[in-house]
């Protein structure tokens, strides 16, 4: 995109933070200013005028799909695509940083990340190692050890080590002034050798949580002057979205990086700041220009979301948490008041009921009134938002009665949804067959079509016979069963015995794809709605990445060792993390936390449950605080957990663009009237609103005829397509959806396993020749490959090595396939090593990533091995597949390697003169290189399957493939 298309649009203030040079640039930008626009094409802005190169540029958020969502807009931005910008969360990027320098402070390179569920069940199998005494409570020992690892988190978010924080309590026990008695110093040491405890286990498991990413990062850039300075080098522009959200460390990091040019650019807002709970700091934000007093500021006022009257409404409501805003700090008194941009004035509307059945009852009927006078109005053009998850369900079962189709947005709860359940039921009798609640479950599916009277008859001779019901089922002849019945139960015993017997060695994932497949549960499935069957798809790939996560921790991938640290997770609360896409499935109502809301609109918006104690909520101190000593955060005026909660109502109002309706009721259940929230009075409603009244559940279905039209099913599609993709879409349409919008977890193949572990070694192999020689020489040209003596630059004891840490274990057929061909890939290795030796490559790119455009079209690679030759480059891609000649290499088979050539030449600059595919197996080798007709005729293809893509039902195309398709076993199509 031209440079005038790039400030094209902007208003004057949106334009000087675009064009904004070099040094410190603070974008104070409220809510609907648009700040992504502004920092994608700052971006963009920077790279077109040549003051940074893609790869020198650092983009920082605080979620994958903020970082998506910048990715995507920088990616339609730029003319023709890119090499590596980082655009990615705090925690994304620190990883990378680990994996590639950790080591130089004893970190190993392979370390795992564990979520806070995964940290939590190792702290939990590790317990007996806490030296605990006043957080080991002896009804149940582990009662604490959620929120010591809360504490450890929040440690971490304050740049506190586990080193300092024993030094700190040695300190205080050795403190003769402070009057600090012995069970509080006992109490300190404790926590601080219980923290160190916890690092050493984490280390002892080359394992890191969320908050050592940051944590050692940190102390890597504090520690480590020349890795400092180098990537100090490599980012030259820094930018920061969300910057209100930054907690101390990740403050301290981006310091650092951005050091001693200081070209960093960080955007937020302080009265969006609401997130304090995880650790978040919006002393940031305030101490930002006071840490760069010559920083440029803009501030973005022209608000293009919602009407007037709802953003007067918020800026008068926020005003309530001064003078400890950012603004009270500016010469203008009213910088940040936003100034609509949009016609619609805003609608705002209190409204107050006797009790909560006829508040949810009013917000569905309204919902569905102003969707049916609105012809252009779509069910996701509403949201209810919630203070906390529990108050969703009456307004749930309000939507429900009057059919109107919705999504409770839930972070949590993967174990209770029925496809979950059902499968979880399956696995647990598969390893406990005597759990007769889980054995019910399982004869009541659908799948087995057994009459609930016969499972009460099986469930009777239970009891008679003092039996399990699987064990009643093994006596289902003396049930007096109709003879199908008899055959259907039957049918769920040869299952099991099935089942069981692959337990026995296969792993649990595996295990669970079998049972999803061969259990009938993918039939099942896909026999659904299209919406019903398209979000169990999603709960089901979701429990597959949980057992994933299992295996991931553990030597012992059995199905029986995860079944008991299931029961832990369980028994410890933990409802199940759901991973939610607002832009998959069809237009429905969402029902969500305001927290969750942050970021997003909606054309109309109810704020429920606005009385006393809902909404603000009472403050929940944490469980064991940090010493104040240890924070180092600036102090407000007033009550922090109510300048907190007015924030989060603030967010609640500016998710509004043209309606927005304020819910109470008197009634919610207790002995007591509620008081109205303070919240609503600070915001000028009256103490005493008009009382009104709506129909409820028990008149409510006679006297109404609820007539609703479900919108069609929407399968969003990616912005950014892969090589895999586009084949498997040419290959054929129903296997695209399958793998790529269905997501139906599949078998892995030692075939993949094998070609891992063959990549893996020669990316290790390459990177330490390329290490090694651009040490001894500063570069790669021809004739400088080698050591004097001749020798390659790396042993070939060093390539064997590598194979043996790369080899991938997993979905072999049995022990001597296994090292059949661990053996084969030791004789190619040694093999190619021989061949390198006659005629030594130069490799100069490993594993270079690339974003390429065409048109509107955006995909994203990533390529093997680009070596220097005479003349050009070489592209080099691995193949352990059966080996193919020159006369066997199809059309279709050119097409990977003809894009990278594309990526190398119009990304890279570089001059491709051949395309190599390496067939390791027997390292033979076939090259060719595409003509510039066979590259535009593949762009032209490419552009075409993106939007057949577009427009396809992913109807199936049977053929030879479908005897390799992943899907084979349940398509119904499929050519046999």
């Amino acid at each position: 995109m031209p440079t005038m298309d790039l400030l094209e649009g902007l208003n004057p203030e949106q334009k000087s933070a675009v064009e904004h040079q070099s040094g410190p640039l603070m974008i104070v930008a409220g809510a609907g200013t648009g700040k992504t626009m502004v920092i994608t094409r700052r971006i963009a802005w920077l790279i077109d005028q040549k003051l940074a190169a893609p790869e020198n540029i650092l983009a920082l958020t605080f979620t994958d799909k903020a970082a998506g969502e910048m990715e995507e807009r920088v990616d339609l931005l730029l003319p023709y695509g890119y090499v590596d910008i980082q655009i990615s969360t705090f925690h994304s990027f620190c990883e990378k940083v680990l994996r590639e320098f950790g080591a130089e402070i004893g970190l190993s390179p392979d370390f795992k990340v564990l979520a806070e569920l995964d940290a939590w069940l190792l702290a939990r199998a590790r317990f007996s190692d806490f030296a605990l005494d006043y957080y080991r409570p002896l009804g149940n020992p582990t009662k604490y050890l959620r929120g010591l690892l809360t504490h450890f988190s929040r440690a971490k978010d304050n740049a506190l080590t586990a080193d300092r924080y024993l030094e700190y309590a040695a300190e205080q026990a050795a403190n003769q002034d402070q009057a600090l008695d012995q069970a509080e110093a006992g109490r300190l040491s404790e926590l601080a050798s219980a923290y160190h405890q916890y690092q050493q286990i984490l280390l002892a498991n080359d394992s890191l949580d969320f908050g050592d990413l940051l944590l050692y990062v940190w102390q890597l850039l504090k520690t480590r002057p020349k890795i400092l300075q180098q990537l100090q080098a490599k980012y030259q522009y820094l930018l920061v979205d969300e910057f209100q959200d930054t907690n101390r460390i990740q403050y301290e990091i981006v310091k650092l990086l951005a050091a001693p040019k200081n070209n960093l650019t960080v955007v937020g807002d302080d009265d969006q700041a609401i997130y304090r709970f995880r650790g978040a700091s919006v002393a940031n934000i305030l101490q930002f220009q006071k840490d760069f007093p010559d920083c440029q500021k803009v501030v973005l006022k022209n608000n293009y979301r919602s009407g007037q009257a709802i953003l007067d409404l918020a800026y008068s409501f926020i005003q309530m948490n001064n003078p400890d805003r950012l603004e009270t700090q500016m010469a203008d008194p009213a910088a940040k008041k936003l100034t609509a941009q949009t016609e619609h004035p805003g609608l705002i509307e209190h409204l107050h009921y006797p009790n909560l059945e006829q508040e949810a009852a009013a917000v569905a009927r309204k919902i569905q009134e102003l969707q049916a006078a609105g012809p252009d109005l779509h069910w996701g053009d509403f949201a209810i938002l919630i203070r906390a998850n529990d108050a969703a369900a009456p307004f749930i079962q309000a939507l429900e009665r009057r059919q109107i189709p919705f999504r409770f947005m839930a972070l949590r709860g993967l174990y209770s949804k029925p496809i979950i359940l059902d499968l979880l039921a399956h696995l647990r009798i598969i390893d406990q067959p005597h759990d007769s609640p889980s054995f019910y479950r399982i004869l009541n599916q659908p799948i087995y079509q057994i009459p609930p009277e016969a499972v009460i008859e099986l469930n009777q001779l239970a009891r008679r016979k003092g039996k399990s019901l699987y064990e009643a089922c093994r006596l289902a002849s003396l049930a007096n069963l109709p003879p199908q019945v008899f055959a259907r139960v039957n049918t769920v015993l040869s299952d099991l015995d099935k089942f069981q017997q692959l337990a026995r060695n296969k792993k649990c994932s595996e295990l669970l794809i079998t049972l999803a497949r061969d259990g009938h549960y993918v039939e099942f499935l896909r026999s659904l709605t299209e919406r019903e069957s398209h979000e169990a798809f999603r709960w089901l790939q979701q429990l597959y990445e949980r057992i994933l996560s299992f295996e991931n921790r553990h030597d012992d991938k059995s199905l029986a060792n995860f079944m008991a640290e299931f029961a832990f997770e369980r028994d410890a609360g933990e409802e199940g993390a759901l991973a939610q896409n607002l832009e998959e499935g069809p237009e429905v109502v969402k029902i969500m936390t305001v927290h969750s809301a942050k970021g997003l609109e909606f054309k109309y918006v109810f704020v429920i449950n606005l009385v006393d104690q809902r909404f603000p909520t009472r403050r929940r101190p944490e469980a064991i605080p940090l010493p104040d000593e240890l924070l180092d955060e600036q102090t407000t005026a007033g009550d922090w957990h109510l300048a907190e909660e007015r924030r989060l109502f603030y967010v609640a109002l500016t998710r509004a663009k043209q309606g927005l309706f304020l819910t109470s009721a008197d009634d919610y259940g207790g002995a007591r009237r509620r008081k109205l929230s303070r919240f609503l009075i600070e915001a000028g409603f009256a103490k005493t609103p008009e009382l009104l009244n709506e129909q409820t559940a028990g008149t409510f279905d006679a006297q109404e005829e609820i007539t609703v039209t479900l919108e069609p099913l929407t399968i969003h599609l990616p912005k950014q397509f892969s090589f895999t993709q586009l084949t498997a879409f040419r290959t054929c349409p129903l296997q695209y959806k399958f793998a790529h919008v269905l997501k139906i977890p599949v078998f892995g193949k030692w075939t993949f396993s094998f070609g891992k572990t063959m990549h893996n070694t020669l990316q290790q192999f390459f990177k330490l020749w390329i290490e090694r020689v651009g040490s001894r020489q500063g570069n790669l040209f021809a004739g400088q490959n080698q050591p004097a003596d001749g020798s390659l630059p790396v042993k070939l004891e060093e390539l064997l090595e590598a194979y043996q840490k790369s080899w991938q274990d997993d979905w072999y057929q049995n022990d001597d396939q296994r090292e059949e061909y661990r053996t084969k890939g030791r004789a190619a290795l040694k093999d190619y090593y021989r061949q390198m030796g006659d005629q030594p490559p130069e490799p100069h790119m490993l594993e270079q990533g690339f974003t390429l455009k065409f048109g509107a079209v955006i995909i994203k690679g990533r390529i093997d091995r680009i070596d220097r030759c005479a003349g050009g480059v070489e592209i080099i891609d691995y193949k352990t597949g059966k080996a193919k000649t020159e006369k066997t290499l199809d059309r279709g088979d050119k097409e990977q390697l003809l894009l990278y050539q594309i990526a190398a030449r119009d990304v890279l600059g570089l001059q491709p003169i051949k395309l190599t595919y390496h067939y390791l197996e027997d390292n033979s080798q076939v090259s060719f290189l595409g003509s510039d007709d066979e590259l535009l005729d593949l762009q032209e293809q490419i552009l075409e399957r993106v939007e057949m893509i577009r427009h396809s039902n992913f109807s199936a195309l049977p053929g030879f493939h479908c005897r390799f398709c992943d899907f084979a076993d349940i398509c119904e199509y499929r050519e046999t």
